[in-house]
C-alpha cells in the first residue's frame, strides 16, 4: 500500500483497465498466410524455462474470485481512523494497524481487476456484470473511508512520522486541509458507476428488439431463427442483417440517452469537488500536467500542420494501397511472434514478456459477439501482475495491438502500477507499436512489413487527428450549461469540434461520430492518445536516423524511477521535447511528409517510388 495510498484518489476515478481503441482496423497484408518464422498454424505457444521474478505473482487461472466483502473493509478503515484520533497506542502500533489494511485494500483491487476481465470476457455473463457492478457502484464509499483514514492520519499527532516512515512525502501537503469526498459526492459517484455499468452491458445478449411478432434479446431472436430456418440460411442471414441493423439503431438511441445523463451527473461531480469546470476536475483526475490553452493550441496546430500532411498522402500514397486484403495470423503464432519480436528488441522487454508468458497473463482471443471488441491492460495489486485482453481480428494488425498492450504491461510491470501522467504512460504503448516495425525480420515478409509500416504510420496520423476531434468533443460538450444539456446541444458540440481540428463539420455533426467507450467511461482520457502519438513518432524517427536509440530513450523514459518527475522533467530527463510546444507537429508534419514523399524506402510494388 505505501506505493498506492497517497496516489488512491485519482485512481479511484479510473476503471482498473487502461483502454485502447483497437475495435475496428483494417488489414494490411498481401493476402497470403504470414508463415512466421516458419512455425506451423498449430504451433503452440513457447513459454521460456521458469524463472522466479520474486513479485509474488500466480499463474492467472490459479487466481480465484472471492466477493469482495467491501463493508468490511471500510469497517476496517475507520477503526484505524477511531484508533489515530484517541491516540491512545503507540505510534507502532498505528503504523502496523494502518499497515494491516494493505491487503483488505489490495484485494479489492485485485477483485475489481478480476471481475472486469471476466465481465469483458462474456458480456451476456449475468454472474460477473454483476459482481463487475457491484464492486463499481460500491467503490466511492469505499474511496471515502481510504480518503478519511488519510486525513485522520495527515491531522494526527503523529503526522509527520507517518510521512517521513509510510506514506512518502505525500501526506500532509494532499490531505492536511481536509478530504473532498461528501456524502453527496458518493451518491453522485454511485449513479455514475450505475450508468456506466449500463453502457458497459450493451450487448446483443442484453439489448431487446422488436422483430416481426417477436421483441427479445438479439441473441434469442437469431437462434430461435437458426432453429426455424437453419443457420447456413439464406432466409437466416437476411434475418440476421436485418436484427443486427435494428440492434446498433437501439444501441445508438440507448447510448446517446446514457450519454447525456453521464453528462449531466459530471457537472453535479465537478461541482461538489469545488472546481469551475468539469474539464479542471478531469485535468486533476487524469494528472494532465498542462493547461487547457496549451491543449486548445495542439488542437489548432493539428489544423494547421497534420490534417494538410495528411490528406496529402491520403492522396498520394495511403489511398493507393488495397488495406482490405487481410493475411490469416494465428493466435499462437501471433503470440510466439511477438516473442520474438521483444527478444530482438531488448534484453529487458524480452524478460518481461518471459513472465507474462511463464504465468499466462494475457487473454488473446478472437473477436465474438459477446465478447468486449477492445483491448486494455489491467493489473492485479496482489500479485503485483500486469494482465493483457485483447480481442483480435485474425491478421497481422493484432501484433500493433499486441504490442501496444504490451507496452503497458512493461509500464505496469517495471513502475509497479505507480500512477503517472496518461500522457507519459500511453507513450508506453504506442511507442513500441512504433519501434516494432523495425524488429519483423524472420517473422513476416519485406512486403507485409512495408505495407503494415504504412498502416502504422496512417493510423498513428488518423489517431492524433482524430482523437484530438474526440477531445476537442469533450471540451467543449462538458462547458454546455447544465441545464442546456440535451442530445441537440451534444450534436452541436461534434460539429463545432470538427471544425476545431480542420474536419468536415457538414459530414460530422451527429453523436455517433463520438460514441466511443472512452467518452462514456473515462472522459478526458483521449486526448492523451494524441500527445503521445506525436511523442511517439519522434522516438521511431530517432530509431530511423540511428539503431537502437530509439528503443534506448524508449526504455529510459519507461523506467521512472523513484523521483517524482512531472510530464516535462520525465520527457527531458531522455531529451525529449513536450508536443504542447509551439511548431510541435509542424515538424513532426514535416518529418513524415519527408519521409513518405521524399525518401526511398516506401517503394510501391510495381518498382516505382511513391514521390508526388
Amino acid at each position: 500500500m505505501k506505493k498506492y495510498l497517497t496516489t488512491f484518489l485519482l485512481l479511484a476515478f479510473l476503471a482498473t483497465g487502461i483502454f485502447t481503441l483497437y475495435a475496428c482496423q483494417d488489414g494490411v497484408t498481401d493476402g497470403d498466410n504470414e508463415s512466421g518464422g516458419g512455425n506451423n498454424d498449430d504451433e503452440a505457444i513457447i513459454v521460456p524455462e521458469y524463472k522466479d521474478y520474486l513479485r509474488g505473482t500466480v499463474n492467472f487461472s490459479d487466481i480465484s474470485y472471492q466477493r469482495p466483502d467491501i463493508d468490511q473493509i471500510i469497517s476496517d478503515f475507520d477503526a484505524v481512523c477511531s484508533a489515530i484520533e484517541e491516540n491512545t497506542e503507540t505510534f507502532e502500533k498505528q503504523l502496523e494497524m494502518i499497515k494491516a489494511l494493505e491487503d483488505g485494500y489490495n484485494e479489492l483491487l485485485t477483485m475489481r481487476s478480476y471481475a472486469n476481465i471476466l465481465a469483458y470476457k462474456d458480456t451476456s455473463n449475468a454472474y460477473w456484470q454483476a459482481e463487475n457492478e457491484y464492486i463499481s457502484t460500491n467503490f466511492p464509499s469505499f474511496s471515502k473511508s481510504v480518503e478519511n483514514m488519510l486525513v485522520t492520519a495527515a491531522n494526527s499527532a503523529h503526522a509527520e512520522r507517518f510521512e517521513e516512515e509510510y506514506f512518502q512525502n505525500d501526506l500532509i501537503a494532499t490531505y492536511k486541509d481536509g478530504g473532498k469526498y461528501t456524502d453527496e459526492v458518493v451518491e453522485l459517484m454511485e449513479a455514475e458507476a450505475e450508468l456506466e455499468s449500463r453502457y458497459s452491458s450493451l450487448s446483443t445478449a442484453n439489448v431487446t428488439i422488436a422483430y416481426k411478432f417477436k421483441r427479445d434479446t438479439v441473441d434469442n431472436i437469431l437462434a430461435f431463427y437458426a432453429d426455424s430456418l437453419g443457420i447456413n440460411s439464406e432466409e437466416y442471414k437476411t434475418v440476421e442483417t436485418d436484427c443486427l441493423e435494428i440492434y446498433e439503431s437501439e444501441v445508438q438511441k440507448l447510448s446517446e440517452e446514457l450519454l447525456v445523463d453521464l453528462f449531466k451527473i459530471r457537472r453535479d461531480i465537478s461541482d461538489e469537488f469545488g472546481h469551475t469546470s468539469y474539464a479542471e476536475f478531469a485535468y486533476d483526475v487524469m494528472d494532465h500536467e498542462y493547461s487547457e490553452s496549451d491543449f486548445e493550441n495542439f488542437l489548432c496546430d493539428i489544423s494547421r500542420f497534420l490534417l494538410p500532411v495528411y490528406q496529402k498522402l491520403s492522396s498520394y500514397i495511403f489511398n493507393q494501397y488495397d488495406f482490405s486484403n487481410r493475411g490469416q495470423i494465428e493466435q499462437n503464432r501471433l503470440i510466439n511472434g511477438t516473442a520474438d519480436i521483444m527478444k530482438n528488441a531488448d534484453a529487458k522487454l524480452y524478460e518481461i514478456y518471459s513472465y507474462m508468458l511463464q504465468h499466462s497473463l494475457f487473454d488473446v482471443s478472437p473477436s465474438s459477439s459477446n465478447r468486449f471488441d477492445g483491448a486494455f491492460t489491467a493489473y492485479l495489486d496482489s500479485y503485483n501482475a500486469p494482465f493483457i485482453f485483447i480481442s483480435t481480428e485474425g491478421d497481422v494488425t493484432d501484433y500493433t495491438v499486441l504490442c501496444h498492450e504490451f507496452g503497458h504491461f512493461a509500464d505496469y510491470y517495471i513502475n509497479y502500477s505507480a500512477s503517472t501522467s496518461l500522457d507519459l504512460s500511453e507513450v508506453s504503448s504506442q511507442a513500441l507499436e512504433l519501434l516494432a516495425l523495425t524488429q519483423f525480420d524472420g517473422i513476416l515478409s519485406e512486403q507485409t512489413v512495408n505495407n503494415l509500416t504504412l498502416y502504422k504510420i496512417e493510423q498513428t496520423l488518423s489517431c492524433i487527428i482524430f482523437q484530438g476531434f474526440y477531445a476537442a468533443f469533450e471540451h467543449i460538450a462538458y462547458d454546455i450549461p447544465k441545464e442546456n444539456i440535451s442530445i441537440e446541444t451534444l450534436n452541436d458540440a461534434v460539429k463545432t469540434a470538427a471544425t476545431t481540428v480542420g474536419l468536415n463539420s457538414n459530414v460530422i455533426d451527429a453523436l455517433g461520430y463520438v460514441t466511443i467507450p472512452h467518452i462514456f467511461l473515462y472522459p478526458f482520457y483521449v486526448q492523451s492518445y494524441c500527445t503521445s502519438a506525436a511523442l511517439s513518432l519522434e522516438i521511431y524517427f530517432a530509431e530511423l536516423n540511428d539503431d537502437g536509440s530509439g528503443f534506448e530513450v524508449y526504455m529510459e523514459l519507461l523506467d521512472r524511477g523513484e523521483d517524482k518527475l512531472t510530464f516535462d522533467e520525465h520527457l527531458e530527463r531522455v531529451g525529449l521535447t513536450s508536443p504542447l510546444e509551439s511548431d510541435y507537429l509542424r515538424v513532426i508534419a514535416d518529418r513524415i511528409h519527408y519521409e513518405l514523399m521524399g525518401s526511398h524506402y516506401f517503394k510501391d510494388y510495381n518498382g516505382g517510388e511513391n514521390a508526388a
